[in-house]
């Protein structure tokens, strides 16, 4: 019985490291993309709407 309690904890074992490395990954990503979400729209203004927005506030 001993054998098969200690066989069995080292299936747990093996099932909850697999479930750790796949979880830190998926979440991992998730930050990176709500960083991108956060960011980009941010360059894009940087980089296309101010430059308008000065042209068109220079007369002020």
């Amino acid at each position: 019985m001993e054998n098969i309690a200690s066989e069995v904890s080292e299936i747990l074992r093996e099932i909850l490291s697999w479930v750790w490395k796949v979880a830190s990954k998926v979440t991992l990503f998730a930050i990176w993309a709500l960083l991108a979400l956060i960011i980009l729209p941010c360059v894009f203004v940087a980089g296309h709407i101010y430059p308008l927005w000065q042209e068109w506030g220079e007369e002020f």
